[in-house]
């Protein structure tokens, strides 16, 4: 509960400081949206096969006008064969949209492409950590003067420990989501 707290006092402050900017990506803009990924692994090269949807909430300010600094959050659930778990990560979120509009472009069908860069730390389990860092890229396309869809792709590079073992992946999602422009 006391994050729930936190984070909304965070996001309050973040929109209070958005007053007074020209566009959704100009300084002192605040950011918050989020999208989904969803990957399916079948065939006889995965056995049972498995299952992993991911939902990543993310939050940031406008410290100039395109650079985003911010934080994400990942919840991870996975299923494979007969066992499911659910992992929860957080951390910073640094990222630059483009503008491809001349002055002020806020108004419905702008399109804001991005590039991020992101790392989270999670505890998915008992004695278990998870590091995932990557990057990715994507566009906002605005269906109001403020609220976008967002369509992205990430690489990440994950690791989970656990007493003296780790194992370590590579992760390519695309995804989809929405964000909204506090400006």
């Amino acid at each position: 509960m006391r994050c729930i707290i936190n984070v909304c006092l965070g996001l309050t402050l973040l929109a209070v400081s958005a007053f007074g900017a020209n566009s959704p990506i100009d300084k002192g803009s605040a950011i918050v949206g989020g999208q989904l990924y969803f990957t399916n692994l079948s065939g006889d090269l995965y056995g049972d096969g498995a299952t992993i949807v991911a939902l990543n909430p993310s939050f940031g300010a406008f410290l100039s006008p395109g650079f985003l600094l911010g934080g994400e959050i990942q919840v991870l659930y996975q299923s494979s064969g007969g066992s499911d778990h659910t992992s929860f990560a957080v951390g910073p979120r640094i990222g630059y949209y483009f503008s491809t509009e001349t002055g002020r472009a806020s108004f419905k069908g702008s399109v804001y492409p991005y590039a991020v860069a992101f790392g989270l730390l999670g505890q998915p389990g008992e004695s278990v950590t998870s590091y995932v860092f990557g990057g990715g890229g994507g566009a906002v396309v605005l269906v109001s003067n403020a609220v976008g869809v967002d369509f992205g792709a990430q690489l990440s590079f994950d690791t989970w420990s656990s007493g003296g073992y780790s194992e370590s992946g590579l992760t390519v999602a695309v995804g989809i989501g929405i964000t909204a422009f506090v400006y």
